[in-house]
């Protein structure tokens, strides 16, 4: 019996507790990084294999996620009344600087190179009963290397 009312309030709570989704809005997203500094340096980044001889230095994935905070957001859209909304609000990521990271740790070790170079989308979900979310970050890979010259 008591599992029985367990279940039912669980259900109900559950129930009660949903948001709908009623909006998505029109957005577009353009990555791009300039590698030109890097190469001026004489420092190779490719998402292509390596074809000339080389030297492992190390295999990476880095991940960077941004920081969010669930906050008010008013809304006015030429209304005279506001509404007020709470939504997940998300930092933005910096690319460039995450690949200047890599650039430099690779330095460090001694890699003048980095081949099969991706950055790809990384998502994270937050499943909360009230809020949940999905944090949007990014993924880095690639493999550091030593040309041979």
């Amino acid at each position: 019996m008591k599992k029985i009312l367990f279940i039912a309030v669980s259900s109900i709570l559950l129930l009660t507790a949903c948001i709908t989704l009623n909006h998505i809005p029109e957005y577009d997203l353009f990555l791009g990084v300039d590698l030109r500094p890097y190469t001026e340096k004489g420092f190779l980044i490719t998402p292509h294999a390596y074809n000339g001889d080389y030297v492992s230095v190390f295999m990476m994935s880095y991940i960077i996620m941004p920081e969010g905070n669930y906050s008010e957001v008013v809304k006015n859209e030429g209304k005279a009344t506001e509404r007020i909304t709470e939504v997940w609000v998300f930092d933005e990521i910096d690319v460039a600087e995450a690949v200047d990271s890599i650039y430099k740790i690779s330095i460090e070790l001694g890699a003048n190179a980095i081949s099969g170079f991706k950055v790809e989308p990384y998502e994270v979900p937050y499943i909360d009963i009230m809020n949940p979310t999905i944090a949007q970050g990014i993924q880095i890979t690639g493999m550091a290397i030593k040309r041979e010259e």
